[in-house]
This record gives C-alpha cells, sequence and structure tokens, in this order.
C-alpha cells in the first residue's frame, strides 16, 4: 500500500511504501546503512501472514511468477513483504516495509536522510534500548520478551 515518505500521524512516519505509479527518490545510499537495515529485518516484531510483492518497474511483471521475494546479504536469506521494521529515533518512530531493502537494491529507492540518520543510531533489535524506545511510542505489553542473543 503507497504511503509517501514521512507520512504519518503524530510521531510514527511511513517511509519505503512504494507503489507502481508514484515517483521514489532514487541514489545511493552508504552501505553500513543497508547494512544495519538488514540487521534490523532479521529480527522484526511484526509478521504478517501474508505477503507483498514488488510492482515497481520490470519485477511487476515477473514477481507475479515467483513465491515470496527474498533478500540475500551476505550470506544471508531474508524473506520480504511479509513484516514491519521500526526505526526509534529520539522525535520518531519510523515504520517501513522490509521490502524497502529490495527498493534500495534493485530499484536505487533512496530513503529520507533523516530515516537513514535514525537507521545509523538504531540501537540492536534484541537490546533492552531498543525495547525501550519502542514504549515511547508503542504499548509493548503484548509483544514477546526482547529476542534472545545467538
Amino acid at each position: 500500500m503507497y504511503q509517501p515518505d514521512l507520512a504519518g500521524t503524530g510521531a510514527v512516519k511511513y517511509v519505503g511504501y512504494l507503489w507502481f505509479g508514484h515517483s521514489y527518490p532514487k541514489g545511493k545510499i552508504a552501505g553500513l546503512i543497508l547494512e544495519r537495515l538488514v540487521a534490523i529485518a532479521e529480527k522484526s516484531w511484526f509478521q504478517a501472514r501474508g505477503f507483498h510483492k514488488c510492482n515497481l518497474g520490470f519485477c511487476g511483471v515477473t514477481q507475479m511468477l515467483r513465491d515470496q521475494p527474498i533478500f540475500r546479504y551476505r550470506g544471508r536469506t531474508l524473506t520480504l513483504g511479509s513484516s514491519e521494521i521500526l526505526v526509534p529515533d529520539d522525535e520518531k518512530l519510523y515504520s517501513a516495509p522490509n521490502l524497502i531493502l529490495h527498493y534500495i537494491r534493485h530499484h536505487r529507492y533512496r530513503p529520507p536522510e533523516c530515516f537513514c540518520a535514525a537507521v545509523l543510531k538504531c540501537p540492536a533489535v534484541d537490546s533492552t534500548e531498543y525495547r525501550e524506545r519502542l514504549g515511547k511510542w508503542l504499548d509493548l505489553n503484548h509483544l514477546p520478551p526482547v529476542h534472545q542473543k545467538r
């Protein structure tokens, strides 16, 4: 579902909800930002029961023939299109689909600078600090305890 970057209510802002027929900023991002996004997406707390596929450009044609999208990064494989990643900042909580990884790599999507800065400052998803930051905006009582480190 399309949402313009930084749309949202209150402190929650949406990033990377791209859709066919809507323009989006393009360009390169630092490799460290992608690496941090992968780490955040690997331990997503909000998993959907179904999944979305990319419908941008050539993907709109080829994705119809495939199963759930996947993303390979440095020996890791993530399934995409079925979860949101949350990036807490001091004043905002950014929400992005995990498809943002695909959009960045394959469609040259460039997220807003404020989001990229928040990604670089984001604590590890399995940390108490991450959970405390989310707690500023979300009721965490119904969520599982902090992920255990492996």
